[in-house]
């Protein structure tokens, strides 16, 4: 008899435990996208904000596509909605330079437009895959976010405070800066100029000039070309 009681009262705190889980564990939602802006390889293309992972490279078209992806992680379909609604794209174009930048629209009347770090509560994720005409030039600022650069020719300057930076199969002269995070290379020509603060870097392939500075890390570089790196 006693048996019976036990093997129903544990089925019962089974059943709550499943509906505790479904109503309070969050879980993912994902919202994906594509964006168009109007570009040629003159205009600079400027990033700013907080962006987890971005992918840029080459296509052959003489328009700028971006593919965008947002997740969050939450217990309502309704909140996740919301807030991925919130994140919005903040573009406007000038003769010479093009600024994209994501922001999270504020639910406070005063505040306005506010960065995504500022956000309380769930906070939602952003990747970015943005195609460019090959010679196109950019501009990366990001606060934090890992970076992915591939079959470019240009002159751009890439920078993120929280993040590793990789570039792949690349021509022209680059500016690359990271605080927190690794700077790795291959198959590289032209002129680099890198500053790994709290990270190493290591490059693989290149042809051309390096200058490599890594305050807190190791420095690994093979060349085809001429290569002076500092530490």
């Amino acid at each position: 008899m006693l048996s019976r009681y036990f093997y129903k009262i544990i089925s019962i705190m089974l059943l709550l435990s499943g509906i505790l889980l479904y109503f309070f564990i969050p879980r993912e939602y994902t919202e994906t996208g594509v964006l168009w802006l109007e570009n040629n390889n003159s205009r600079m293309l400027y990033l700013r904000g907080t962006i987890d992972n971005l992918k840029i490279t080459s296509w052959n078209s003489d328009k700028v596509k971006i593919n965008y992806t947002k997740k969050i992680n939450s217990n309502s379909k309704k909140s996740a909605n919301k807030k991925m609604k919130n994140l919005i794209f903040d573009t406007y174009t000038l003769q010479d330079y093009t600024i994209f930048n994501p922001v999270i629209l504020s639910n406070k009347k005063k505040s306005g437009v506010i960065n995504q770090l500022n956000l309380y509560g769930e906070k939602p994720s952003l990747s970015l895959e943005i195609c460019l005409p090959e010679l196109s030039k950019f501009n990366i600022g990001i606060t934090k976010g890992n970076v992915s650069i591939k079959n470019m020719n240009s002159e751009s300057k890439i920078t993120t405070e929280n993040g590793n930076i990789v570039l792949q199969n690349l021509k022209g002269f680059y500016s690359i800066r990271t605080y927190h995070g690794d700077v790795s290379g291959d198959y590289l020509q032209g002129q680099y100029k890198i500053f790994a603060k709290k990270g190493d870097v290591k490059i693989r392939h290149i042809k051309g000039l390096v200058s490599a500075t890594a305050p807190a890390g190791k420095i690994d570089v093979q060349h085809y070309n001429k290569i002076f790196a500092q530490k």
